[in-house]
């Protein structure tokens, strides 16, 4: 892990190129990365002394066509690695992230001294698994290479919602590898520390060791909330342990290739992911496959899929 992971961008006077051959789509992704390029040159410079590595963001929206433009802004500037955000990450679904990957391929993105990926909000047990094959492909170009992603999806259950989140059941149905999650238990009559009432989700370390009194402590009537700011942290340590967990326990199955445990378009999109990743004719594989990616990982924008000329 590095010491510090910033993500940064800077300007390519090269860019006003790309006002002339893509049109309005300069207009919204290009006037947009000229701000954060402008924005990151500064702090950039001042801070370039090679103790931290520098994710450079790759955006896109719900024109698909963004992301070159985006890419050919940014694409210059190289300390370390990557960021994928919008329809170039998570959001755009599995075909928009495999195009976007082949194309920083294609510009050596992927060569040495560029050791990062990391995928911006996404948190289920599918793109976990997905993400590792990923890792595996690019590590051809990039032995050291690190897929990494990030979610708040057990703080927010956990801190705002106040909602346990439960250990999927990863099955070779895709409904159970979803984390659901429920409501924790709260009442003023648990506050009472006589009673001796077992927390009911035994799921984590945590999880395992309380007590419906640790969370409930407020016992008045007009009490609104009987939880407090330390429930609140008791409960989302408990969901962060089932969210590792579960990443764990998903990418083990897929490891394995464990038919009875992993869904078949599952196991069938890893093997696709790491065949395309190296393959020439990589952009036109995805477009003849856009059904199957999408059924796994879909976009989650209302435009449809982009087609192989928007990446060109």
């Amino acid at each position: 892990m590095p010491t510090s992971v910033r993500q940064a961008t800077h300007h390519d006077h090269s860019s006003t190129r790309h006002r002339q051959h893509r049109g309005t789509a300069w207009s919204r992704a290009g006037a947009i990365a000229a701000v954060s390029l402008a924005r990151g040159r500064s702090t950039a410079h001042k801070r370039a002394d090679g103790r931290a590595k520098w994710l450079n963001v790759v955006q896109g929206g719900e024109n698909t066509a963004d992301i070159a433009v985006w890419w050919d802004a940014v694409k210059w500037f190289r300390r370390g690695g990557w960021a994928l955000a919008g329809s170039a990450g998570g959001k755009g679904g599995l075909g928009n992230m495999l195009r976007t990957l082949l194309m920083m391929r294609d510009d050596g993105a992927f060569d040495a001294g560029q050791d990062w990926v990391h995928v911006l909000g996404v948190s289920t047990t599918t793109w976990a698994v997905l993400l590792s094959a990923i890792q595996r492909a690019l590590r051809r170009f990039n032995p050291v290479l690190r897929v990494s992603f990030d979610s708040s999806s057990p703080f927010q259950t956990g801190g705002r919602y106040e909602e346990i989140a439960l250990t999927p059941e990863l099955t070779n149905d895709p409904k159970t590898w979803a984390i659901k999650t429920e409501l924790a238990p709260q009442s003023r009559l648990h506050a009472d520390p006589t009673k001796l009432l077992s927390f009911p989700y035994a799921q984590s370390p945590v999880g395992r060791q309380l007590m419906l009194h640790h969370l409930s402590v407020r016992d008045g009537i007009w009490d609104q909330r009987n939880f407090d700011s330390i429930s609140n942290a008791l409960i989302t340590n408990h969901n962060v342990w089932v969210y590792l967990d579960a990443m764990k326990q998903a990418n083990d199955l897929a490891a394995a290739r464990d038919a009875g445990r992993v869904p078949a378009l599952l196991l069938e999109c890893l093997a696709f992911i790491e065949d395309v990743l190296e393959r020439e004719d990589g952009m036109s594989m995805v477009d003849g496959n856009s059904r199957l990616l999408d059924a796994v990982a879909a976009s989650g924008y209302k435009a449809s899929s982009p087609s192989i000329t928007e990446f060109k």
